[in-house]
């Protein structure tokens, strides 16, 4: 099978437009408390997945635990600082189904795994008999009771569909494929796990919403905005580090190999996307608040939470050692000249003009 082509090299650049609206974003009060407390439970708790030091530390400089603090900053503390660490279980978790060493590398061993994850979750295992397990089955024990049962039930489909999402990446990985454009839209909503998260705001506020969703199609349809928008947002801004990883489940990847585009018109035809999808929401939105749903103070709620999941998702992206490489500090600038680098993104304040044609 013909090697896929690296849709970047070292030294590549694009121009990136502003993100209107969205930043700065809001992160909750407790943030750094919550961050110093999730330092700890990696370093006692995570250890198993990551015996090097040094992987320890980079996973803590990738700051999981202050994504969770940005998309949620209205949630209750106490259940945020138990959400900031189930977001670095799956941080590691995720690096894991990507590295073709661990859990990437077998697509079998990997159902086998996920089914023992799913017998924890709807309590027909303790997960106490594999390393996965013990860790994931003491964060759910401590987050269940504060669920409600039609809530907990949502929140065990999302996780079914994260795992399904997941076979489909490592299987299209070890065939050496890029999926069309269409097809990785269809996985990637349900690989990239925001379905869980959608079911943990409203856990976080101290909400159920599962009556309305049931019965208003408004507040489903916001929520796949909210998703796509987070989902299109990751992948520009993880671009330069899945390639570096041979990860090419990234749409700017499916738009560079399977449909010819430069990387510029790459991250214009996304952008373009990511901010009508911001439209979208802003639309959505008003005509929720002026509808009988918007009498709902938890929806307002809900409502406000989902756009601090957008403008966070973002900020956190700009920011993340993750995607921008080890020591990575962000410089502030929105708008400019980005380049890539093989070991970093280094973002720039040059006008569009100053790129080499």
């Amino acid at each position: 099978m013909p090697a896929i082509p690296a849709p970047f090299t070292a030294g590549d650049q694009f121009f990136l437009p502003e993100f209107p609206y969205l930043l700065p974003a809001y992160t909750h009060p407790a943030s750094q408390r919550i961050a110093r407390d999730c330092e700890s439970w990696i370093r006692t708790k995570m250890r198993f997945a990551l015996p090097d030091d040094g992987e320890i530390e980079r996973l803590i400089e990738e700051r999981a635990s202050l994504w969770t603090c940005y998309v949620l900053p209205t949630a209750m503390e106490e259940r945020l600082s138990t959400l900031c660490k189930y977001t670095e279980y799956l941080s590691v978790f995720d690096n894991a189904m990507v590295d073709r060493e661990k859990i990437g590398k077998d697509v079998e061993a990997a159902k086998e795994l996920f089914h023992r994850v799913v017998n924890i979750l709807g309590n027909n295992a303790a997960g106490a008999d594999f390393e996965w397990g013990r860790t994931l089955h003491e964060l759910w024990t401590a987050m269940r009771p504060d669920f409600p049962d039609r809530q907990w039930d949502r929140f065990m489909a999302e996780v079914q569909r994260f795992l399904a999402g997941c076979i489909h990446e490592i299987t299209s990985r070890s065939e050496e494929k890029v999926f069309d454009y269409d097809t990785y839209l269809q996985v990637r909503r349900d690989s990239v796990g925001m379905g869980m998260y959608f079911v943990l705001g409203e856990y976080g506020l101290g909400i159920d919403l599962t009556d309305h969703l049931k019965n208003h199609a408004a507040l489903r349809d916001i929520i796949d905005i909210a998703l796509e928008h987070i989902m299109l947002t990751n992948d520009l801004f993880s671009f330069r580090a899945e390639c570096v990883m041979d990860d090419y489940v990234n749409a700017l990847s499916v738009l560079r190999v399977n449909n010819g585009l430069s990387l510029q018109d790459g991250v214009d035809e996304l952008f373009s996307v990511i901010e009508e999808r911001r439209v979208a929401f802003m639309r959505a939105r008003r005509a929720i608040e002026k509808s009988s749903l918007g009498e709902d103070p938890d929806v307002l709620s809900y409502l406000d939470a989902l756009w601090h999941m957008m403008a966070g998702n973002l900020q956190w992206s700009y920011e993340t050692a993750r995607y921008n490489g080890v020591g990575h500090r962000w410089n502030g600038h929105r708008r400019g000249v980005v380049t890539l680098h093989a070991d970093r993104t280094e973002f720039g304040d040059r006008p569009y003009w100053s790129l080499a044609r």
